[in-house]
């Protein structure tokens, strides 16, 4: 225990501080901190949450709606990894190469396959499997799809596009 003198005691009732015992009069007792029995209780706790926050919802039932864009291999002049890796660790030169209609969305994990349709024509509609993980969450998008899967719904050269989201 940490003894501090009482402010409302007399220097004489509070004696020195050194020389306390349990139950002086005039002391405030005060529990040493045990952050070496804590700490990894707070660490282990802390590190479960972290990760549950982390982690990408699972695959969602319902429909969701946001803009998506497109993205490409012009994204790999800013990647300094000349294979030009996704989040997922597979290349986007490979991925490309073998035509696989890939996308980047924080909201699912990787792996899984969405089907992408028009908000305006529900009917025009494409698949694509969550390899990267994107877009920056401050443009306000939902996902970003490869350029020919992007294609298959609107012009490129468009932008953005609205989208539903639903599993396949």
């Amino acid at each position: 225990m940490l003894y501090l003198p009482d402010p409302e005691a007399s220097t004489e009732q509070a004696g020195f501080l050194g020389s306390c015992s349990e139950g002086s009069k005039g002391m405030i007792r005060f529990p040493k901190r045990r952050f070496r029995t804590e700490w990894p209780l707070v660490a282990l706790l802390m590190g479960v949450y972290a990760i549950l926050v982390s982690q990408p919802l699972e695959a969602q039932e319902t429909p969701q709606i946001g803009l998506s864009s497109w993205y490409g291999q012009e994204a790999c002049r800013w990647n300094p990894d000349p294979a030009c890796p996704t989040a997922s660790g597979a290349s986007l030169y490979a991925l490309e190469a073998q035509g696989v209609p890939y996308a980047a969305s924080w909201n699912y994990p990787f792996g899984a396959r969405l089907r992408v349709c028009r908000a305006d024509q529900p009917g025009r509609c494409t698949e694509v499997v969550i390899l990267d993980r994107g877009p920056a969450k401050r443009l306000g998008r939902l996902l970003d799809m490869n350029r020919r899967s992007f294609e298959a719904l609107e012009d490129p050269r468009q932008g953005l596009l609205a989208v539903i989201l639903s599993n396949r």
